[in-house]
């Protein structure tokens, strides 16, 4: 009896050390919870949210159904990087046009998912999800509605008339080559009735617009894009628009940057065309630098804020008939025939003299004016091109630089009408760098 007594008393002794064992180590545990949530906030500067995830990164799945004839299908994010940098990165791909699903890890300051179908000849299309979005589809794309012109509502076999011709810069300076060159515009009148109203690009668009071409190209003066330009290969005789006999060639101005100098808003665009059939036997670049240039925009109607994306006004260009227009008597309609080719300028009429200039996007056409007042900061070489394409979801955009630096992104112009072309364009895969804090207290370095 007295033994059974004892080990009832010794079991009872275990249980209650066991319990109290038990209450000093949760006791210790929170305080120090505690005493690293005070050191953590003392670090930071901040009160911490007892809920605070320190995990940088979130996991998701989404289900695809691609574009039939997609190569490559991929996942990426957009992410703003700091102030001035942003990224666009591949988070995970496959190859297949199929339904598949695809995982993903994306940083947690991320600021838009995208889905991207690739074709075989470099075509990106791409869709926005949201994390926690379960599938994405591409059925409800149209190639036919990606690739249509603008249409207006006025008669589109409305005649026009030449108001005025001018002599260019090149020829003002005795520029070799433009001995002959012409500018011509229409009157002040018939260029105010030219102008369309579209309506403006969604905010998905804008979005997409944004993370998609200023991570390709970088807005800024430390950026030299020039590289990526020559090495798509879509510049100098390569830079040309082709019309494609159906659709009117339809031009609107997107975006624009001049860091609030307002040099842009006095600058004209112009363009040119010709058959490359007109080409045979001839010097090239001689035959370009004589042909005459048309204004299709004057851009000080046409152009928002800096740094705004924005889509209000549209303009059509007119095909005035092949060889030398005469003002006020040669006929233009909006009825391109397909398979020319055209070609961009765009001319600053800037008060400064220096600032005073046509540059052009075949960059055959600019080797006095890259060297030239203003223009020589660029640090262009003779025959560098002004101009560059971008394609998104086969919506094509060309891209100016028309001032001191080599981010390609003073202003740009989206074009409609035109055959669209390929430009390669390949994001970086995501890397991730995990940190580890390696003390209890913590010191956050």
């Amino acid at each position: 009896m007295k033994i059974k007594q004892y080990l009832i008393f010794l079991f009872s002794a275990f249980l209650l050390t066991g319990c109290m064992g038990h209450g000093f180590d949760e006791q210790q545990r929170e305080a120090q919870e505690k005493q690293s949530k005070e050191n953590a906030e003392k670090i930071f500067g901040f009160t911490l949210d007892p809920n605070h995830d320190w995990c940088m990164t979130k996991n998701g799945s989404i289900t695809i159904t691609p574009l039939p004839g997609t190569k490559t299908i991929q996942v990426l994010v957009y992410s703003q990087d700091d102030e001035e940098s942003t990224s666009l990165k591949v988070l995970n791909s496959c190859e297949g046009d199929k339904t598949v699903t695809l995982n993903y890890d994306t940083p947690d300051t991320y600021v838009c998912l995208y889905v991207a179908c690739v074709t075989s000849d470099n075509y990106y299309t791409l869709k926005e999800f949201k994390h926690g979005d379960k599938e994405v589809s591409f059925s409800d794309i149209s190639p036919m509605a990606m690739t249509r012109g603008t249409r207006a509502d006025e008669d589109d076999n409305r005649i026009w008339y030449l108001g005025e011709s001018i002599i260019p810069y090149e020829r003002q300076r005795g520029y070799p080559g433009f001995e002959n060159e012409l500018l011509y515009q229409l009157s002040e009148k018939d260029e105010v009735a030219q102008i369309i109203e579209v309506p403006d690009f969604d905010s998905s668009f804008k979005t997409l617009f944004r993370s998609f071409i200023f991570t390709y190209l970088p807005n800024g003066k430390k950026y030299k894009n020039l590289a990526k330009i020559k090495e798509n290969g879509y510049c100098n005789e390569n830079c040309y628009a082709i019309t494609t006999g159906g659709d009117p060639v339809v031009i609107s101005p997107v975006y624009k940057n001049d860091g609030g100098y307002h040099e842009i808003e006095t600058c004209d665009i112009y363009y040119y065309y010709f058959k490359e059939s007109d080409l045979v036997g001839k010097d090239e670049v001689q035959y370009i630098k004589n042909l005459p240039k048309y204004k299709a925009i004057k851009l000080s109607r046409s152009i928002s804020a800096d740094n705004e994306i924005k889509l209000h006004h549209s303009y059509k260009l007119i095909y005035w008939g092949d060889g030398t227009p005469e003002v006020g008597v040669t006929q233009g309609t909006y009825n391109f025939p397909a398979g020319y080719k055209i070609g961009f300028m765009m001319r600053s009429n800037f008060g400064m003299k220096e600032k005073q200039g046509e540059v052009y996007a075949d960059g055959r056409l600019n080797n006095k004016i890259n060297k030239y007042g203003h223009f020589k900061s660029s640090g262009l070489g003779e025959n560098d091109p002004r101009m560059c394409w971008i394609s998104l979801n086969k919506h094509m955009f060309l891209s100016i630089e028309n001032l001191a630096d080599q981010d390609f992104n003073d202003i740009i112009l989206y074009i409609t009408g035109i055959e669209p072309f390929d430009i390669p364009i390949n994001p970086d895969y995501n890397s991730y760098t995990f940190l580890f804090e390696d003390q209890t207290l913590g010191d956050f370095d």
